[in-house]
């Protein structure tokens, strides 16, 4: 009997060592903010994902999304969702990273003692479509490398799963030198401004910390128990800038220009140079569509303060120059009785756009009107002055005063339809049309409406019934 013991103790000691080192809270108390350095711009928690997910998805408003983005959600899925994802969960963008100091997206999951468990996986199995690009003190780095994507990085280590969406797949190695102590961490120069959040928990919370173009910072709070509109609050300085723009009288007015036919609509505190001043962005369809090549696509036109036509036609100008930096298409602007017309120095684009729908500015009443169609413009405010305008106030479901952005995922699908048809005899690269009518079938489910108050701005995804 006492042999039989002796025998069985290696193996009980064995099998007692295998578990303890499968299952060990290896890292367990580190902070997940170690990872993240000082000129991080965001950083969220989120609270075991993992374990919500089952929970999340019985959204009807999520799985609408999920069939948007064409995901799979198999029991396959749902397993390696919980596997990942089991404790907190940080995502965080720096600002830069890698050899060209380039923004990237950082994830950090706590897995704890599931890390060597997951590496004997990594190691007999590998990872499915992912490449072996080094080692870091032991730890192997896969990429992920995808035609056309950001290519994203993984490793174990400290207890935690490391994903890294970044140009540079070694941009990683500077995230677990930060974890090993060997770098800055943000907690050693910065604190979360945690006072920009609401004073009850909630198990995803974030917050802007800023950059060169954005410096203001808030906190984001989510509340995604509501099935029928998930809601993301908002706090701080640019939510009490919000609110001063309910103020101003330029909201009727931008009712009035675009009516019922407005799919979208956005208010809020002016740009750069201009920062007093609130601008309103309309996005208008229906009948005040404007003919780009081959379909007609809604027109924009935005409406700001300003005090003579000298400041609007400076205001246009810089709004136009704007739009150059962010598109790299340069405009040529060029005055007339009613304002200024604004000619692409692009050729193929003046050949798409007929001349008479170039992006125009006017002035009026104290404010600039500046659309991407100056015939359609034209046709706008001649609506404007008629009596229909002010009968058909009571169809514009953003006239409230405390609403400042406004969404029609109807609308859309109705006045991007064209576009879509065209997509199925003309396919254009980047474009899918299977994927775009998909999006169209949907779309009409959902209105996005953003609302302000004294103290926090409010993010709203209404799910419409589909009855």
């Amino acid at each position: 009997m006492r042999r039989r013991a002796g025998r069985a103790f290696p193996v009980v000691l064995l099998t007692g060592l295998s578990l303890y080192y499968l299952f060990r809270p290896t890292g367990e108390h580190a902070p997940l903010l170690n990872a993240i350095s000082p000129a991080a711009e965001w950083v969220s928690f989120h609270e075991s994902p993992g374990r919500r997910y089952d929970e999340l998805l019985a959204q009807p408003w999520l799985r609408e999304i999920l069939n948007l983005a064409d995901v799979e959600t198999d029991e396959a899925t749902r397993f390696w969702i919980r596997e990942l994802f089991p404790g907190e969960v940080l995502i965080a963008r720096e600002g830069g990273m890698g050899v060209g100091f380039t923004p990237g997206w950082v994830l950090v999951s706590r897995i704890s003692g599931r890390q060597t468990r997951l590496r004997l996986m990594l190691d007999l199995y590998g990872l499915d479509g992912y490449e072996r690009v080094g080692k870091h003190n032991g730890n192997v780095l896969w990429t992920l490398f995808e035609e056309g994507q950001t290519p994203m990085t993984v490793t174990l280590a400290n207890g935690k799963l490391i994903f890294v969406v970044h140009e540079d797949p070694q941009a990683i190695r500077e995230v677990l030198e930060r974890l090993e102590g060997r770098r800055h961490r943000f907690s050693r120069f910065r604190a979360l401004p945690e006072d920009l959040l609401p004073e009850q928990a909630a198990p995803d919370n974030g917050f802007w910390l800023g950059n060169h173009r954005f410096r203001e910072t808030f906190g984001v709070v989510s509340d995604f128990s509501d099935p029928a509109a998930p809601r993301l609050r908002f706090r701080g300085p640019l939510a009490e800038r919000l609110a001063l723009v309910g103020t101003e009288l330029n909201h009727e007015t931008a009712a009035r220009l675009g009516g019922p036919a407005t799919l979208a609509m956005l208010r809020m505190p002016g740009f750069s140079g201009t920062a007093d001043v609130p601008l309103h962005l309309l996005a208008v369809g229906g009948a005040f569509r404007s003919p780009m090549a081959l379909v007609n696509l809604p027109t924009l036109v935005l409406i700001q303060n300003a005090e003579t036509e000298a400041d609007a036609r400076r205001q246009a100008r810089e709004r136009m120059n704007d739009l150059s930096h962010v598109t790299g298409l340069n405009w040529s602007s060029v005055e007339t009785r009613e304002g200024l017309t604004f000619l692409p120095e692009e050729r193929m684009l003046r050949r798409l756009m007929p001349s008479e729908h170039f992006p125009a500015s006017r002035w009026r009443d104290g404010r600039l009107f500046l659309a991407s169609s100056g015939a359609t413009l034209t046709r706008l405010m001649t609506r404007m002055d008629e009596p229909a305008a002010e009968f058909e106030l009571r169809d514009v479901p953003w006239l409230d005063r405390e609403t400042f952005l406004w969404m029609s995922g109807a609308r859309m699908a109705a006045d991007l339809g064209g576009l879509v048809s065209v997509l199925n005899f003309f396919p254009l690269e980047g474009l899918d049309a299977t994927a775009a009518r998909r999006w169209l079938r949907s779309l009409p489910h959902f209105e996005l409406v953003g609302t302000f108050s004294e103290k926090e701005a409010v993010l709203e995804l209404r799910h419409l019934s589909q009855e």
